[in-house]
Order: C-alpha cells, then structure tokens, then sequence
C-alpha cells in the first residue's frame, strides 16, 4: 500500500537560485527511490512536501535520507 507523507525542512534563506536548486534536488532524490511527488512547496524558510511512498519505504527511513542526502547536495552546490 503506498501512503502520502508531508513532512518541513527548516532553514533561513531559500530565494532566488538556492530555491531552484532544493527543488532540483529533492526531486532527483525522490526519483532515486521511485517516490511520487504529489506537491512540491519550497518557501523563504522551509519547505513542504507530498509524497507518495512505495510499500518498500517506511516513512522514517525516508526521511532521514531525503535530509541526510539534500543537506550534504546543497551544501556542495553551494561552496
């Protein structure tokens, strides 16, 4: 059974060009582990997803990669 997710990511500044790149990422990352994007929200100070998982995927799992993975990726893009 797949099951929609919402989770927040929090930080300061997300504007301009560093928006643009969390939603690139977050997207490459979800498509890494075969999980639909239902809405993709990125404001000034966090960011808010949907998703829908596959049954392989348990929701903590998840999201201790997908802020592991995109901490370490926008950090590197960002140097």
């Amino acid at each position: 059974m797949e099951m929609p997710v919402s989770y927040s990511f929090y930080s300061k500044v997300l504007y301009g060009k560093l928006r643009e790149d969390v939603r690139e990422i977050l997207s490459t990352l979800c498509k890494y582990k075969d999980v639909d994007i239902i809405t993709n929200a990125v404001f000034v100070d966090y960011v808010h997803q949907i998703v829908v998982l596959p049954p392989k995927l348990s929701i903590s799992n998840f999201k201790g990669y997908l802020k592991g993975k995109s901490t370490l990726m926008i950090y590197d893009k960002c140097r």
